[in-house]
């Protein structure tokens, strides 16, 4: 399942490493990440600062340290589990399962909540914030 958010890939030069820089994901938030590191994980490299924070090295179009499970049509919108591959992440403490709930509130409009699983049972203490993101397209493929 990719969940593709407007247009946040330019289809020119470069592919899947054009991404606008205020949609680019730190793929490593560690201090002094080199194009030598950053390709070793597999990442997209651009030293060229264009806004103030922007991370040099960023996760491509497409990039996933999870596999999806087929998504199913809930009354409210869509849900699906990604489990996290087998090589895992470079990051600490990874969640094995992630349960994905999207939720259609009005037109343009959903709630996506991202709950940690373990056998299908929900292991997030508390209260989960909701956060809204307006939409000018939403492809759920």
């Amino acid at each position: 399942m990719d969940l593709i958010i407007g247009d946040l890939v330019t289809k020119e030069k470069g592919g899947k490493c054009m991404i606008p820089p205020k949609f680019r994901f730190d793929c490593f938030p560690a201090d002094g990440a080199t194009e030598k590191e950053c390709n070793e994980r597999g990442c997209c490299w651009n030293a060229a600062v264009e806004l103030p924070g922007q991370p040099y090295c960023y996760f491509s179009a497409g990039f996933s340290f999870y596999e999806w499970e087929p998504p199913i049509n809930t009354r409210f919108g869509l849900e699906t589990v990604a489990v996290l591959c087998s090589g895992g992440s470079p990051y600490p403490r990874d969640v094995k399962k992630l349960l994905v709930q999207v939720y259609y509130e009005a037109e343009g409009t959903v709630r996506i909540k991202v709950s940690a699983l373990q056998n299908r049972q929900l292991i997030t203490p508390g209260v989960n914030p909701s956060r809204f993101l307006t939409l000018k397209s939403l492809d759920i493929r």
